[in-house]
């Protein structure tokens, strides 16, 4: 057993997705080794339901930045045009309040970046070995294509530093470790890298209290109900699914007794008069994560909905299509036809169309509304947390061990 030190900037009780991975991974990495979080402390969101393990130790501190919360979220966004927007969180000085000799072996996580930073600078003080998880690309993610040049530059250098001084490195798909090979050339990424991705603790589906889930059930009826859980924001929108459900509407007028749609979570303000034009009832609300996971398991369809990409490619795997695996429902996947998500999606049966694609999505919403889908009869023991928390464990002992 190792005494690991965590450097996740998100941890729980935060209720974000990365916060939901490290609780997941926390769960059962605490029985293999002696884990110690080092995390923020910053407010926002959170599941009281998220308890770690009473095994780990937890470290927070709050990021350095203005009082009130206009004020902080003001500087925030300033920051964010020429660093990662928790950078001030890792250079804080935390990285001098680790004492020599108590860790084995370092551990971080992003996003965000400020993680491996942290980490970067905990390296280069106490030499210990490092383990460098990404849940997605950094610097060069294809999504953040409008950062300022400063941004970019700042993220590149950083991101740089991870890939030299990193003993193992850790990616969710073999598209973004490739990414990363390409992009570094000379490193050596591959010969340190593993690709393990997110993944499934099969009992959470089971024996979650109903009672918020209950208020977005709607009443029980014969409807075909598509679901979506996660938030609408920045190029994630539910224009391609409700643009659908309006053509379909157009040929069957009566097609609100057939569907309905649930949103489960934020939906930024841009697209609130795109949800009210939905010509079927929209359920909206929100759940705890445990609560999302039996909704899920109440679904007759999920629904993926990814932004489109410039290259038609989606190189990620996101941690919520793990989820949805493991519910054992249908899946509706909206995203692009070439990438991780799609290929996972077609493995396990479920059709893949492109979100520019709106006659395809609605073709297959009216397929499923002659004849209702049933989802697989098990999950795929691949994403089960046993297995890849599992091998996260013996990565960070052979890092350890190789010192």
């Amino acid at each position: 057993m190792k005494r690991v030190l965590l450097v996740s900037y998100h941890c729980p009780p935060a209720l974000n997705a990365e916060s939901i991975l490290v609780w997941k991974t926390l769960r059962l990495l605490a029985d293999w080794h002696d884990v110690t979080v080092l995390t923020a402390d910053d407010g926002g969101a959170q599941d009281g339901t998220l308890a770690l393990p009473d095994a780990v130790a937890v470290m927070r501190r709050r990021t350095p930045r203005p009082p009130g919360r206009y004020a902080g979220r003001v500087a925030d966004k300033l920051l964010g045009l020429a660093a990662d927007e928790r950078l001030l969180w890792a250079l804080s000085g935390l990285a001098a309040d680790i004492p020599e000799g108590a860790y084995d072996v370092l551990y971080s996580r992003s996003q965000p970046g400020a993680s491996h930073i942290l980490a970067w600078l905990l390296k280069l003080r106490l030499g210990l070995p490092w383990v460098a998880q990404f849940s997605d690309p950094w610097a060069f993610n294809p999504y953040h294509s409008g950062h300022t040049r400063m941004r970019s530059y700042v993220d590149g250098h950083a991101e740089r530093q991870v890939m030299i001084h990193a003993d193992r490195l850790i990616f969710p798909t073999r598209e973004i470790q490739e990414m990363y090979e390409n992009q570094y050339p000379g490193l050596q990424v591959a010969q340190r890298a593993v690709i393990l991705p997110h993944h499934i603790v099969p009992e959470l589906y089971d024996g979650v209290s109903d009672s918020r889930f209950d208020d977005l059930s709607g009443r029980a009826d014969e409807r075909v109900t598509l679901s979506y859980f996660g938030d609408f924001y920045g190029l994630r929108s539910p224009e391609p699914l409700i643009r659908a459900v309006q053509s379909l509407a157009a040929d069957e007028p009566d097609l609100g007794s057939k569907l309905r749609l649930r949103f489960v979570g934020n939906i930024q303000g841009k697209f609130l008069p795109l949800v009210e034009e939905s010509p079927v009832e929209i359920l909206t609300g929100r759940l705890s994560y445990l609560e999302s996971l039996r909704a899920m398991a109440h679904s007759s369809v999920l629904v993926l909905l990814d932004a489109p990409s410039d290259t038609g490619v989606n190189p990620f795997l996101p941690s919520k299509l793990i989820d949805y695996l493991g519910a054992m429902r249908p899946i509706l996947g909206i995203t692009e036809t070439r990438g991780t998500a799609a290929d996972v999606l077609r493995e396990f049966g479920h059709p893949v169309i492109r979100p520019q694609d709106v006659a395809g999505i609605a073709r297959q919403i009216a397929a499923w509304l002659e004849c209702p889908p049933t989802g697989p009869a098990r999950t795929p023991e691949a994403f089960h947390s046993a297995r890849v928390v599992g091998e996260l464990a013996r990565v960070i002992e052979e890092a350890s061990n190789a010192r």
